[in-house]
């Protein structure tokens, strides 16, 4: 339509899980006895999301263009009884952005976005909350439960039924905003700088009453999410190259919050929208600063190299600063389950990583006549890996006394329990027709 270009959308998606599990773990706390963790249940929940979206790209002049949009989408969370248990029906995102080029048209731009993301609920939430047939209980047991499952102690449980609808809930949604720098350098080099800023606006999990947005209610005895994120990005490459070409980039970057996000690197826990964050407001104590996923400094670099008579090589290089270090003792709320000692992050650093990369290819011509292009390809990966830890053990107490003091040190605190992948190569074929 003129200097515009509109388009507009529409999508429906059904995600189901048809699930059956009876799950126990057990879980040693030192002299402090064992945990029991007993999870089973079948049915089917889904998750139904419809969404719609709209958007306009206005080209203002040869320099300028602005691109504006909305998007829509709702949540409907359908129990294992066939009916909608939850919704969540105001999940509005608007995406604005722009990019203008000074100069010579195609030597440069400044580029700028905003936007708003929400991210769909995981169906494992609806197993334990929207589910007819579940059980989930902690037994505390003074002696080894494998050899004597009598005697333990319910310390909490939740025995299944669907969750009562939850009025107002929000869906989890962050705020993006980049602004950015490019520019040509002679015929093949690129030089840009990239500025990003996200911000968690709401999250979902789960707590000891049931699950919701904490800091809102009827969670507003737990502190709001947040998890902010800061990054610079500076980039350089070289592209269309007759024989090499390559790309090299630096970001330098902040995680900030008491919310790593659906996987809960610093808890080993990995289960969507029900990990073991926020379960009590215990927990949360000291649990805002640095983030399990912060690495202020990473550099990467990548190039391929083409010899001629068929053979080419490729290159990625990655470094990168470690990651924080916490201290966690033991709960006086729920007994055998973390809490913070010292402030999260502040108890050291993983050792940085370095990682390097390379693929040989061999393009065999004619072999099966002018219609396929078959290549032989060798990978070899993390080269002269000396197998650095990546993770550790955080937890440094596994007891805590009747005035709050913990008790019963671990033996193993900050020990490894991660190392980088070994050095490993692979051979193969690829054919393109």
């Amino acid at each position: 339509m003129g200097n515009h270009l509109f388009k507009a959308g529409l999508e429906y998606r059904d995600n189901k899980l048809d699930s059956v599990f009876d799950e126990q773990w057990l879980f040693g706390q030192g002299s402090f006895g064992y945990i029991l963790q007993v999870l089973a249940g079948q049915g089917t929940v889904r998750n139904r999301i419809p969404s719609l979206f709209a958007q306009d790209s206005w080209r203002i002049n040869d320099r300028l263009q602005i691109n504006a949009g909305l998007r829509w989408s709702g949540e409907f969370l359908i129990a294992s009884n066939g009916k909608i248990a939850q919704r969540i029906s105001d999940e509005f995102q608007p995406r604005l952005g722009f990019i203008y080029q000074p100069g010579k048209i195609g030597s440069s731009k400044f580029f700028g976005s905003y936007g708003r993301f929400y991210q769909e609920l995981s169906t494992l939430l609806m197993t334990w909350y929207q589910m007819e047939d579940f059980r989930w209980q902690w037994i505390l047991y003074d002696h080894d439960p494998r050899l004597d499952p009598t005697g333990g102690e319910i310390t909490s449980e939740w025995l299944g039924g669907i969750m009562p609808e939850i009025t107002g809930l929000k869906g989890q949604n962050y705020d993006e905003f980049t602004l950015g720098y490019e520019s040509v350098i002679g015929e093949n080099y690129k030089f840009g700088i990239l500025g990003i800023y996200r911000d968690l606006r709401d999250g979902i999990e789960d707590v000891m009453e049931g699950f919701g947005n904490p800091g809102r209610s009827p969670l507003e005895n737990y502190p709001k999410m947040k998890r902010e994120y800061y990054g610079l990005e500076l980039t350089f490459a070289k592209s269309g190259g007759k024989k090499f070409d390559f790309g090299a980039s630096y970001t330098l970057s902040r995680s900030y919050g008491n919310y790593p996000g659906l996987f809960a690197q610093d808890l080993n826990d990995n289960r969507p929208n029900v990990s073991g964050q926020f379960d009590s407001p215990e927990e949360m104590i000291q649990a805002t600063w640095l983030l399990p996923n912060d690495r202020p400094h990473v550099f990467k670099f990548f190039g391929s190299y083409r010899l001629g008579f068929g053979l080419s090589v490729g290159v990625f290089f990655l470094w990168q600063t470690g990651t924080p270090l916490s201290e966690m003792g033991t709960q006086m709320m729920i007994p055998g389950w973390i809490k913070f000692v010292t402030q999260r992050g502040t108890a050291g650093r993983t050792p940085s990583v370095a990682d390097l990369n390379l693929r040989i290819a061999y393009e065999i011509k004619n072999i099966f006549g002018s219609r396929f292009a078959p290549r032989i390809l060798l990978d070899v990966f993390h080269i002269g890996s000396n197998r650095t830890p990546v993770t550790h053990d955080q937890r440094h107490y596994f007891g805590v006394d009747d005035f709050g003091s913990q008790t019963d040190p671990n033996p193993l605190y900050l020990h490894p329990t991660g190392y980088f992948p070994p050095m490993s190569a692979r051979l193969g074929m690829e054919i393109n027709f």
